[in-house]
Parts: C-alpha cells; sequence; structure tokens
C-alpha cells in the first residue's frame, strides 16, 4: 500500500509538471505577440528606425515560430 501512494505521487506530480510545462510557451507566445503589436505601432509612430524595426520583428517572428511547432 505504501509503495502504491509513492507511486501515486510521483504520477500527480509528473502530471503536474508537464502541466506547467505545457502552460509556459502560451504564455511566452502571447507576450511576444504583444511585444510585436507594440513594435509596430512604435515604427508606425516614427519612434522606432526602419533597421531597428525589421531586426526585432524577425527576431521575435522567429522565436514565435519556434514556439508554435
Amino acid at each position: 500500500i505504501v509503495i502504491s501512494i509513492q507511486a501515486f505521487n510521483v504520477l500527480k506530480k509528473k502530471k503536474e509538471i508537464a502541466e506547467i510545462k505545457a502552460k509556459i510557451p502560451k504564455e511566452r507566445v502571447e507576450k511576444l505577440e504583444k511585444e510585436l503589436k507594440a513594435l509596430e505601432e512604435g515604427y508606425k509612430s516614427g519612434l522606432i528606425s526602419e533597421a531597428s524595426y525589421k531586426r526585432e520583428k524577425e527576431r521575435i517572428e522567429k522565436e514565435l515560430q519556434k514556439l508554435r511547432k
């Protein structure tokens, strides 16, 4: 009985870890999407140069692409 309780606890912890790991990419994607939107607004308003805009946009899009796979 003690072994089965320990096994259950281990499985429960593994499940919790998997849920946390699945949640992290979603939050990261949302953050990057907000960052991209702010970048576009900054560029449109003239606060960010075209070179900086293109460089940062490329970086964000690459990261989003990796997370969405």
